[in-house]
């Protein structure tokens, strides 16, 4: 059959049309994005994965917790070094690996000298000897906490301890520190009693004349250029009265020499060594010069009996008088004020002297000895005035040997008060005398 040109034209046409149409679906097909689901996470394999596990590593520890959340083996990093406590040989940081560190996560401390929990950076007694680190000359020995000698060896171990002083007891008071009670403790105790006792001060006085309180001076002078006398005015503390000693050694500034008392009571100022002009203006201070004081002497204060109605005064000198000796010694006894005769309970004198020693008694606590009670309980039932005087919570008559002051037997008692406390304490040598 033959067919026309024009009808196979047309076919031709057709065909071409057909394999276009074919070609451009294949260029589509090919075109076409095969999309495949995402890669999940699951670092521990647990089935969770990790956008949805609170604990990535199975070790136990919360991600949120955990300083290494994608790694079992660690999961705290203490000193953040980018090392886990696991695998660091030195936790905190601190320069001290572990095994040596008594406080391995903690930076501030490394060391606790006597096992009882606490850092000796925090620990103010080291050695848990009941000295504090501060006043201890060997903080972390407990068996040693001084070194009288300064030769590097305890004082429990020291078989020598050069360079030591006799011990002296001073004697700081009024005329109740009697010369009986001096001599009776320096018989039992062996030891030098020095008198720094005056009859009649007050304890604002004594507290001037140890050099425990300020003295302030007055003066027409300007100023002291030389040695020689400048007349003074004390308005108010005075350190030398009209008994005891008239003259006391001391400085105004620079100015060295001897202040002196009159007969009549007034001061003057007798320069010895001047190495610079001093002036002088209202206000001034007299500074005494003070005792050497070693660090095993011990003193005795025992203030107050003539200023009784001054309560806060008593107390603030006798706390003056401590610190003085404390800056040296800690061996130091504070002693109750006595009343006596025409001084008993209800009257105004008692309650003042009661409330005296109530207010030395909470400050001064274990270095404070109430003789005054021990007065009173030492009374003698076969005297009927001590009975009363007993009965009357005052010194009983058969220790007094005038209205206020003691006779032998009550001095007695006060030496043997005070040899027993110190033997107590440690401070004598010898074993109480019976």
């Amino acid at each position: 059959m033959r067919f026309s040109y024009a009808f196979r034209l047309a076919l031709l046409l057709f065909g071409l049309l057909l394999v276009g149409c074919l070609d451009q679906g294949e260029d589509k097909a090919a075109q076409a994005v095969i999309v495949e689901p995402e890669e999940v996470l699951d670092f521990d394999g647990d089935g969770l994965p990790d956008e949805l596990d609170s604990d990535d590593d199975m070790d136990g520890v919360a991600d949120v917790d955990d300083a290494f959340p994608f790694d079992s083996r660690v999961s705290i990093d203490t000193d953040s070094d980018g090392v886990g406590n696991n695998l660091d040989n030195d936790d905190d940081g601190d320069g001290i690996i572990d095994v040596l560190d008594a406080f391995p996560l903690d930076a501030s401390e490394s060391e606790d000298n006597d096992l009882d929990g606490l850092g000796d950076n925090a620990d103010t007694d080291d050695d848990n000897d009941g000295v504090p680190d501060t006043e201890d000359t060997f903080p972390f020995d407990a068996t040693e906490s001084t070194d009288i000698d300064s030769d590097g060896i305890g004082d429990n171990s020291d078989p020598i301890n050069d360079n030591i002083p006799t011990p002296r007891i001073f004697a700081v008071g009024d005329s109740m520190s009697q010369v009986e009670w001096r001599n009776e403790l320096s018989r039992l105790s062996g030891y030098q009693v020095v008198n720094r006792s005056v009859g009649g001060q007050s304890s604002k006085d004594i507290a001037a004349r140890m050099g425990a309180r300020p003295v302030y001076i007055l003066s027409d002078s300007q100023e002291i250029v030389g040695v020689g006398i400048s007349e003074l005015t004390l308005p108010d503390t005075k350190p030398l009265t009209d008994r005891g000693s008239s003259n006391i050694k001391g400085y105004i500034d620079s100015a060295f020499g001897t202040l002196y008392r009159r007969d009549d009571g007034s001061f003057y100022f007798d320069a010895e060594v001047v190495t610079d002009p001093v002036q002088l203006f209202n206000g001034s201070l007299f500074a005494p010069v003070l005792d050497v004081i070693n660090q095993n002497d011990i003193a005795v204060i025992w203030v107050g009996r003539n200023n009784t109605w001054a309560t806060e005064t008593v107390l603030l000198d006798a706390l003056r008088l401590y610190k003085l000796f404390d800056r040296v010694t800690s061996r130091i006894i504070v002693l109750s004020v006595t009343n006596g005769r025409d001084e008993f309970a209800g009257t105004a004198v008692h309650t003042n002297i009661t409330s005296i020693n109530r207010h030395l008694g909470f400050e001064f606590g274990e270095s404070y000895i109430d003789v005054r009670q021990l007065l009173i309980d030492a009374y003698d039932p076969s005297d009927p005035q001590s009975v009363i005087d007993y009965q009357q919570d005052t010194t009983p008559a058969s220790l007094r040997g005038d209205k206020v002051h003691l006779n032998v037997a009550g001095n007695q008692i006060i030496a043997e008060a005070l040899y027993s406390y110190m033997y107590e304490r440690g401070w004598l040598v010898d074993q109480p005398i019976n």
